[in-house]
């Protein structure tokens, strides 16, 4: 597992939710970003039944995912 700095909301290019496959496949969001030197960066965050609701809204409250 790799750790990333906090990322500027100005870097983000978009967010996208991954729906669970079951026994397949955990829920999953998809960070996509550039960093200083314009590369792209993606982070996927895996989580449980319990976490999905609470980052969705998070994510919306934000304005990050529609």
């Amino acid at each position: 597992m790799k750790l990333h700095p906090m990322i500027k909301r100005s870097h983000i290019q978009s967010v996208k939710y991954v729906k669970k496959i079951p026994l397949i496949a955990p829920a999953c969001i998809q960070i996509q970003w550039k960093t200083k030197n314009q590369r792209k960066q993606n982070t996927w965050l895996y989580l449980n039944d319990d976490q999905i609701a609470e980052a969705i809204e998070v994510l919306k409250l934000h304005q990050l995912l529609s």
